[in-house]
């Protein structure tokens, strides 16, 4: 009787231990930084890298593969575009695009500031009369809203489980840090701002 018992008890714990182990979620982080990238690029422009000095020689060594490039077939750029879209992620991209023109100022001059989070957050609006702190305050809310929204249509149209909509936050967050005029205030990963 005791053996059953005892035998009983190891099954039991052995079904125990199989029950807790964890389920390993998925989360396509490559497809969430093309994402974000083309997203961001799409909001803010393409980001020019410097170019040098106008009149310094350049070296010649590609251009035979700039030839080529052109020679690619068309669908072979095509496939660099970016994938995830619906007409939720492009009314929210509309939105954006069309109030960054807005803040672009206010990031330039460290009012505002892009967060840790993906989020934007207001720094200093120290010499702003009360009418353009008000702007200032409507601005960032309204994106903040609209950045809430499209992580989680991005999250949804990734079929990313949804407990990791923080993670495709900070992805994005990484992407408006970088595409971010000079002057703007960014929040690094250990939670200190420091000016870009």
């Amino acid at each position: 009787m005791k053996r059953k018992i005892l035998f009983c008890m190891i099954g039991l714990l052995v079904v125990y231990v199989l029950a807790c182990v964890t389920v390993n979620i998925y989360f396509p982080a490559t497809a969430v930084e093309k994402t974000a990238e083309e997203i961001v690029k799409d909001v803010r422009g393409e980001q020019k890298p410097d170019q040098g000095t106008p009149g310094e020689p350049r070296s010649g060594l590609f251009r035979p593969f700039v030839v080529l490039n052109l020679a690619m077939p068309p669908h072979a750029h095509a496939q660099q575009e970016l994938q995830v879209s619906n007409p939720a992620i492009r009314a929210l991209k509309a939105s954006m695009k069309e109030r960054y023109g807005q803040l672009v100022t206010y990031l330039k001059s460290g009012t505002i500031g892009e967060d840790g989070r993906g989020m934007l957050a207001i720094r200093d609006t120290g010499g702003l009369d009360l009418k353009a702190q008000a702007s200032v305050r409507r601005l960032v809310e309204a994106e903040n809203k609209d950045r809430a929204q499209l992580y989680d249509e991005v999250t949804r149209a990734l079929n990313i489980d949804p407990s990791q909509k923080s993670r495709v936050a900070e992805i994005f967050a990484a992407k408006w840090q970088e595409s971010a005029p000079k002057g703007t205030w960014v929040q690094q990963s250990d939670g200190t701002w420091v000016r870009k």
